[in-house]
């Protein structure tokens, strides 16, 4: 079989219509929307959530710890050391 690799641009392109396609279904439905609500589209949300927090909560911590690790090996900034430590 064929190796299909489609751009992003399209990709992006065919989500936004079926986004489009999907709303204006379940503005019509009201059966199906709460339905698709509870079942689908809350889990999915509170998934892409916490995969979200799973990437930026440790980028922030460790951008911290090399920050304040530069900042302690560096001989100017010996006058905070003090202040950093106490902080920390």
């Amino acid at each position: 079989m064929k190796n299909l690799k489609v751009s992003l641009a399209w990709q992006i392109l065919l989500a936004m219509v079926l986004g489009i396609l999907l709303g204006s279904y379940l503005h019509y439905h009201s059966d199906s929307r709460e339905w698709l609500i509870a079942n689908l589209l809350s889990p999915a949300g509170d998934i892409f959530i916490h995969l979200i927090k799973m990437i930026v909560v440790p980028i922030v911590i460790s951008t911290l710890i090399v920050g304040i690790a530069g900042r302690w090996r560096c001989e100017t900034a010996r006058p905070y050391r003090r202040k950093n430590h106490s902080l920390f």
